[in-house]
Formats: structure tokens, sequence, C-alpha cells
């Protein structure tokens, strides 16, 4: 294996959790009821893909733009105050990755603006080689532009990537891509069917290097 693709939201940081809390904060604000279903649909998707459900969902009634910045707004509140939560084993994996020579991509359905100040309060920066942004692309998760651009950018095969994803949106992308997907499972349940498409599921990131050092 040569490079490392690594989704943002629910595999680097808790952001995923917090954001569900802050969707049904924003869905009281603006009058209309969301629910954990429509979360699930949601999650990973960039605005483009998130603005295109909620037009079928809500019948045109709930303008997802809107919503979601309100519900960033929320989110970017509460990290300044309480700062931004770390999942378990960024740093390690990281580290692990840099030490043997890959290269190391971020593809996440965020915007660049939200990047640039998650990566400002997590300081791994220096880690990664590119980042691959929500308005950088056409097409969101399932679909899988983001990873195809990723490798192409790393100047990679996909078979020498491995493609951290926590939702289910994010895992099918990966695979379509042709990466080996190496599932870290959040605050969206995996079905049985959304299982057979990583190569295996690790509880941490931590577990997750066990895996990659195992694997030939």
């Amino acid at each position: 294996m040569k490079a490392a693709i690594f989704d943002m939201d629910g595999v680097l940081f808790d952001t995923e959790r917090l954001g569900a809390i802050f969707w049904k904060k924003a869905a009281e604000d603006l009058n209309f009821e969301i629910n954990d279903e429509v979360l699930s649909n949601i999650t990973g998707r960039n605005p483009e893909s998130g603005s295109e459900y909620f037009l079928k969902k809500y019948e045109g009634k709930v303008d997802y733009k809107i919503a979601g910045k309100l519900k960033n707004e929320y989110l970017l509140s509460y990290i300044t105050k309480n700062g931004l939560p770390i999942k378990n084993g960024v740093l390690s994996i990281l580290e692990y990755l840099r030490s043997n020579n890959y290269k190391i991509a971020l593809a996440t359905s965020s915007l660049e603006d939200t990047v640039n100040i998650y990566f400002g309060y997590a300081g791994i920066e220096k880690y990664f080689d590119l980042k691959i942004c929500g308005n950088m692309i056409s097409k969101g998760k399932p679909d899988p532009e983001i990873y195809l651009k990723s490798m192409e950018l790393l100047n990679e095969k996909p078979g020498d990537v491995f493609i951290f994803e926590d939702s289910p949106a994010g895992i099918i992308a990966g695979y379509r891509a042709g990466g080996n997907v190496i599932a870290i499972p959040d605050t969206v349940p995996l079905t049985k069917e959304i299982l057979n498409y990583p190569i295996c599921c690790c509880s941490s990131l931590e577990i997750a290097i066990k895996f990659i050092k195992n694997y030939i």
C-alpha cells in the first residue's frame, strides 16, 4: 500500500454526533421535523447532494443550505467554546502512516472553510499531502468522484490505497472508486449489506493500525 485517504467527520473528529444534535436544534428553530432516518441519509453528503435529498424529502418546503448553515453555526460555536473532539487513534495512525512513507489525503463532504477551521484546532495539517472538500467536486458521496479525484492527484492506483470511512454513503463511494475501504462505524449503524463493501470493520483507528500492519 502506498496511500491513505481519510473522511473527516466521524473518522478524524467526533463531529457527526455533534452534528446530529445541532441538526435537530436547527430543525426546531426552522420548524421542521428531522429524525434519525433523515440524519443517516444526509451523513457524508456534500451540500448539493444534501439539497437534492431535502428537496424530495420535504417537497421543497425546507432549504437544506439554510438549515445546514444554521447547524454549522451552532457546531462552530460549540467547538469555539469547548474545543474540537478528536477521535481516538488519529495522531497515532497519522504518525504511523507518515513514518512508513504513505501519502495521505483528506476527502470530505464538508466545505473548505470548515475543514481549515477544524485542522487549525487539531494541528494535523502537516500530515496531509492534499485535501479535497465538498465544494471542490460536483457529485457527492456515494458517487466515487471525490475518491477518484484524490487518487488521481496522489498519482496512485486504487488498489494501492486505503480509504477510511464511517458513513454508508462514504463506504459505497470508496468501494466504487476501487479503493480498499476500512470502515470505522460512528453514529450511523452499518447494515449487513453495507458491510459487504469494506475490506474490514474496525472499532477505532487504533485497531485499524493493527490491521494495516498485518495487511498483505
